[in-house]
């Protein structure tokens, strides 16, 4: 009975080698608006993204409110996770996956980036975090959070039903092994054991990070809990069942995120000026060019802008662009940048006001992007 006790230990506090991460994919779907409460805080986020279909952190802006009252922006728009602390000081911005591809050394890749009042303030790299010789790798990324594997407890029940076929009622019940294969018994027992934690693990995943009593709590697929306090940033890593036991039940606040119903523009053209002169013609005359419809051996010069955020009354308060000389370089890089002429364009394009049209309705500003071939 000894290594039956033990084997229900090891498996309250490591049910979690059951779940796997699930892959979200490479394509990015549309970041809508969005207003955040979590349960028991008197903090509200507010977020909304200029570049819904951009990688995370985008263009945008996201404004956290105590008791209603701004405490402060920032111009960015997060996909990931974001938190607060009870006073809404500290935002945590929670990574949680990973392109392998870019990923040349786990340990050094931040896992958790704190601001405070909306200033980064705190880093917190993998390897402070979990074991970083135990992420789990699956389909090109790399994952260390929780998540719910229905596979690998569909086969647990099934092992689990083979085992009662194959033991007697009374065997399961009273744990009594002398005649059977003790390693057996143990992977039966094991099997059956997890299948009481489906309820659990189902909850876990519905909701795996939060903050509690001004906590920042981490559900991970290592069987264990990150828990960092806000009030002294102490980091604490508690097997799972371990936490469970202390809490006395799974009773995470809920996090309340609404999303705003917008219809995005179907389009990333730049919309034309407000005199009405389409804005591609315009970027060839600022340089005495004109517009090559492909880029072929008759283009010059390659203008490329990243983004230009425009706002409600069109106004251009933000740009990005690079001016790339393909006499240089068929390819665009740092060498082939002409940096007088980008320098001009940028200058030129923030005094410009534009038609606001194609800006969705709901959207203090939004961001377009344009490939324009001058020769």
């Amino acid at each position: 009975m000894k290594f039956l006790k033990s084997l229900k230990t090891i498996w309250t506090t490591c049910f979690l080698t059951f779940l796997i991460i699930k892959c979200s994919g490479t394509t990015w779907v549309a970041a809508y608006p969005f207003t955040q409460k979590n349960e028991g805080q008197k903090v509200t986020i507010k977020a909304v993204s200029y570049a819904p279909f951009n990688a995370s952190p985008m263009l945008g802006v996201t404004k956290v409110y105590y008791n209603k009252k701004l405490l402060y922006k920032i111009d960015k728009y997060y996909r990931e996770k974001i938190l607060t602390s009870d006073d809404g000081k500290y935002l945590a911005v929670i990574r949680t996956s990973y392109q392998s591809v870019f990923l040349s050394d786990h340990s050094y890749r931040p896992a958790i980036e704190i601001l405070k009042n909306g200033q980064p303030f705190k880093i917190l790299y993998l390897n402070d975090i979990i074991d970083t010789t135990k992420i789990l790798h699956k389909n090109g990324f790399y994952y260390w959070n929780y998540y719910f594997d229905s596979d690998a407890f569909r086969w647990a029940k099934y092992g689990c039903q083979n085992c009662r076929k194959d033991f007697s009622s009374r065997v399961l019940r009273t744990g009594d092994t002398s005649e059977i294969d003790e390693d057996e018994w143990e992977e039966c027992k094991r099997q059956c054991d997890s299948v009481k934690y489906e309820k659990l693990a189902i909850k876990i995943s519905k909701n795996s990070m939060y903050v509690k009593n001004n906590c920042l709590i981490i559900f991970t697929n290592q069987g264990t809990v990150i828990k960092l306090d806000f009030a002294t940033f102490t980091i604490q890593q508690i097997p799972v069942g371990v936490y469970i036991t202390q809490e006395k039940s799974y009773n995470a606040p809920k996090l309340i995120r609404k999303y705003k119903k917008v219809k995005l523009t179907n389009t990333f053209e730049i919309p034309n000026l407000t005199n009405g002169n389409n804005y591609k013609q315009e970027v060839g005359n600022i340089f005495g060019l004109s517009i090559s419809k492909t880029s072929n051996d008759t283009t010059i010069f390659n203008v490329f802008i990243h983004h230009i955020v425009i706002n409600k009354y069109g106004k251009c308060i933000d740009f990005y662009g690079n001016i790339y000389d393909e006499r240089i370089s068929k390819y665009s890089s740092k060498q082939s940048i002409n940096k007088e002429m980008t320098e001009k364009l940028n200058i030129w394009a923030k005094e410009q006001f534009f038609e606001t049209k194609l800006i969705p309705k709901g959207f203090e500003c939004y961001s377009f992007i344009c490939i324009v071939n001058l020769k």
